[in-house]
């Protein structure tokens, strides 16, 4: 078992304070980044120092007396203890301070450990579904792409709906497209038409319709962007209705 140095023994300090802590509290306890604590702690552990329970650490009978010697070598007092048999340092949190433990006493009392199934941080998350769009039953509707002003880029004719301001739908009804949300651009502030509703704002469907499974109404589904190959890039899909017979 190799030795540890001096950055180690003082997480191992840092460790036994806390009785029991992840490695981003021994990172702001020591002073280090938390990348470089989690390497230390696993380098512990790996030594036998150190044990893991869930995503905090223990120190070990090899920890604990590795950190008695540099709680000595930094200046810590040692408390009395009238009990016999070999003593160790520990830090005792109810009392405040260290102060000198048998060997055949444990640093954690059993009536004080109190196990519990690991939660995580702030609980388990909720998965927030979207919400149908709107659906639109007349046929004119503001062309999406130069937002009813008939030029886009200004000084220039929209190419969209040439100048007029508006978009007509022949079969509705229609909903704001999913992959553009309604303004009828590949990007933000990006004079590039949308290739799934070619620029209007607005895509026709046929009802039923159910949020797209395969990109959550969001209209694409891969890091790449493209359209879902599922709903085409609407985000909703017609839903089938079943036939009772």
């Amino acid at each position: 078992m190799p030795l540890p140095t001096a950055t180690e023994r003082r997480v191992l300090v840092a460790i036994a304070e806390e009785r029991a802590c992840d490695h981003i509290k021994v990172s702001r306890k020591v002073g280090i980044s938390s990348d470089y604590a989690d390497q230390l702690c696993r380098y512990l552990k790996k030594w036998g120092y150190v044990q893991r329970f869930g995503r905090t650490y223990q120190l070990t009978e090899e920890g604990e007396a590795a950190a008695a010697k540099e709680m000595e070598r930094e200046g810590y007092k040692r408390g009395k203890d009238e009990t016999s048999g070999e003593e160790r340092l520990v830090w005792d949190k109810w009392l405040g301070g260290y102060r000198a433990r048998t060997q055949r006493e444990s640093i954690f009392p059993e009536e004080r450990l109190v196990w519990q199934p690991y939660r995580g941080f702030g609980g388990a998350r909720r998965i927030k579904q979207r919400s149908l769009p709107e659906l639109l039953r007349e046929r004119v509707y503001q062309c999406g792409f130069c937002a009813g002003e008939g030029y886009s880029p200004p000084g220039c004719k929209c190419p969209v709906c040439k100048g007029r301001g508006t978009v007509t739908i022949l079969e509705p009804p229609a909903i704001k497209c999913g992959y553009c949300r309604g303004t009828g651009r590949k990007e933000k502030r990006v004079h590039i038409t949308c290739i799934v509703c070619k620029g209007k704002g607005i895509v026709r469907v046929k009802e039923p319709i159910k949020t797209c499974p395969a990109c959550d109404g969001k209209g694409w589904a891969t890091e790449d962007r493209l359209p879902c190959t599922l709903c085409k890039g609407k985000g909703v899909v017609t839903k089938k209705e079943r036939v009772v017979g």
